[in-house]
């Protein structure tokens, strides 16, 4: 699972990241926020957002989104159809049912 999620995030910084910084570049913080975070339904919060940004920067926030938790984020805001994309999401999410899965079943003989 480490693997495929690191091929991901390694899929997302070649295809995407020139693409994702490009979105926001002429935004302001706010605006940034606005939409990462679907006006405040997720996380951060503005004044978070504007602590990370003060303390690393915009580039290097946005940039911190590439990664595998973020990728819902990334194609609402692009409004990406990424076939490859989404066959690594999928292959991702079956190994995460998987381990789930086993998890489940040892805490289940162990409590037997």
């Amino acid at each position: 699972m480490g693997e495929e999620k690191r091929r991901l995030v390694t899929y997302l910084e070649t295809q995407y990241n020139e693409k994702w910084l490009q979105h926001f570049s002429c935004k302001t913080k706010k605006a940034v926020w606005s939409e990462l975070t679907q006006n405040g339904r997720t996380y951060p919060s503005l004044t978070t957002l504007y602590s990370h940004i003060r303390d690393s920067g915009l580039e290097y926030v946005l940039k911190g989104y590439l990664q595998y938790r973020e990728t819902e984020t990334i194609i609402r805001v692009l409004e990406l159809d990424d076939i490859d994309l989404t066959s690594m999401i999928e292959m991702i999410q079956k190994l995460e049912q998987a381990t789930e899965q086993k998890d489940q079943h040892v805490r289940q003989e162990a409590v037997a």
